[in-house]
């Protein structure tokens, strides 16, 4: 996909791949969870960018995507797992996990792919 929206999206990725970058499992939970939490911000503003504006976020963006065929599933699987992390990183009890960075680099490839990056 080589349209605008696509182009604005993968430039709007910037953020998220700054912040899935520094992500590592060895750091502080605390400053993991920043991270996983500035990540996928970063991502719903690019996905925001990709279905062409609106207000949706989380998972109602994800499946806003997948409905306008901007994702294909297991793009938007990668993405709903990624939101399952973030949502589990709000709590400031939880501690997040290899799994959970994992899950944001598969998350940040799905998007990469679906702009065309």
């Amino acid at each position: 996909m080589s349209s605008p929206a696509a182009r604005s999206a993968l430039a709007a990725l910037g953020a998220a791949r700054a912040a899935i970058g520094r992500l590592d499992p060895t750091r502080h939970p605390d400053e993991l969870a920043a991270d996983l939490l500035d990540g996928w911000a970063s991502i719903e503003d690019a996905l925001r960018t990709l279905v062409g504006g609106g207000t949706a976020t989380s998972m109602d963006l994800v499946r806003d995507a997948r409905q306008r065929q901007q994702l294909s599933f297991d793009q938007a699987n990668a993405l709903a797992a990624y939101c399952a992390v973030h949502d589990r990183a709000r709590d400031t009890a939880y501690r997040p996990s290899a799994d959970d960075v994992e899950v944001a680099r598969r998350a940040m490839a799905a998007l990469d792919g679906a702009a065309g990056g």
